[in-house]
């Protein structure tokens, strides 16, 4: 859990990723809360798709309390049922392109087939840790919005914002895949 938070920290990576540790920031090092969006307009879901719980936990406090609503999934499988059970639109999916059992994009496909019958506007942002991630087709193809970890609120904030605010101007979803 922890192991994240360690690498951007300096901790040795050599370590056991499945110990939690306890990590001490100074006043300095944190972010001021709550984050919050002006041009929020406090309707929009997003689901949250990472198998690392510091991730799902850092993107569902940034969000939430900016104003968004968050599901939470901590692996493909899970984010299918949890999506399939509400039955309301979800607007963007920040999905991690490297999870166990399923990957991101392969998610990704599986999400279209549920989401755009709700919206046809839902917007999808790809993440990874991993420096390259240049070889994954979904990342390469350009279709999809991409965010390297580990990022800060900020940016976390303003990625989601260009998404949902080019959903208003840009095609459908199915209409990049030619649907």
């Amino acid at each position: 859990m922890v192991y994240w938070l360690g690498r951007v920290l300096g901790a040795n990576p050599s370590e056991d990723p499945s110990e939690e540790r306890e990590v001490t920031l100074s006043a300095s090092d944190r972010h001021p809360f709550p984050f919050k969006d002006p041009t929020l307009s406090a309707s929009e879901t997003i689901l949250v798709v990472d198998d690392e719980r510091f991730v799902r936990d850092f993107c569902a406090s940034v969000l939430t309390q900016s104003g968004y609503e968050v599901l939470l999934g901590e692996n493909g499988h899970q984010a299918l049922e949890m999506v399939r059970a509400v039955q309301k639109p979800i607007h963007l999916a920040l999905l991690d392109i490297r999870m166990p059992m399923m990957s991101g994009p392969e998610l990704l496909v599986e999400l279209l087939d549920c989401l755009v019958p709700r919206n046809l506007q839902v917007r999808f942002i790809l993440m990874s840790g991993y420096a390259d991630t240049r070889g994954d087709p979904s990342h390469s193809a350009k279709r999809y919005a991409f965010l390297q970890k580990p990022f800060t609120a900020s940016v976390l904030l303003a990625a989601v914002r260009h998404e949902l605010d080019g959903a208003k101007i840009d095609r459908p979803a199915c209409a990049v895949l030619g649907a």
